[in-house]
């Protein structure tokens, strides 16, 4: 247990970290527990048969985003994060992988469907496989987390926009950090493959 002591009103309170922390990987592990092998098998073939790779995501999907397009660099890999100043255009030799919660993020959605008319491999990686962004692509890998309180507030930039944020209690993250775990295991298996050639 740790005690910490607020500045403001002088009180200690205790907080299990550790049975938090633990309580968070059994979420974390209950969600990649629904990833499908043969569609994460596809993930790896896109990437594997494509020239360049193109990370979209907003919000802390995209942070993660760009997480695994450094990872995919480290492997030689030509990876782009959707939205840089020098991110070339797609064209149909590439891959666009889009990771977003609700599915609906307009930024996500417009990036995939962009890829899609120049005709890209296109993959999705969500909580709700049957949003417009789970439809949209080749491939969906559906990793549950993503909590949507508001039907109204699937967007990330409107979220943002009007200041709703997720309740912390709620396990807030647990998604995004379940897709970290997913594609740090992509880039392994990718390192793999890489090597045996």
């Amino acid at each position: 247990m740790i005690s910490i002591a607020l500045s403001a009103k002088k009180e200690l309170f205790n907080v299990d970290i550790r049975g938090m922390s633990l309580e968070f990987c059994d979420k974390i592990k209950e969600s990649l527990s629904y990833v499908d092998n043969d569609q994460s098998m596809r993930v790896i073939r896109a990437i594997l048969t494509s020239d360049r790779i193109f990370i979209a995501g907003t919000g802390r999907s995209g942070l993660i985003g760009r997480f695994f397009a450094h990872r995919l660099v480290d492997l030689s890999l030509d990876a782009y994060v959707v939205g840089e100043t020098i991110t070339p255009a797609a064209r149909v030799t590439d891959c666009i992988l889009a990771i977003s919660g609700s599915g609906e993020t307009t930024y996500t959605l417009n990036a995939v469907e962009m890829g899609r008319r120049v005709g890209a491999k296109t993959i999705a990686i969500t909580s709700y496989p049957e949003s417009a962004l789970g439809k949209m692509a080749d491939t969906t890998i559906w990793i549950p987390g993503r909590i949507l309180e508001v039907e109204n507030h699937r967007d990330y930039i409107l979220r943002q926009i009007r200041g709703s944020h997720e309740d912390f209690s709620t396990g807030s993250g647990t998604f995004e950090i379940a897709v970290a775990i997913f594609l740090e295991s992509i880039t392994k298996a990718l390192s793999q493959k890489i090597k045996r050639k």
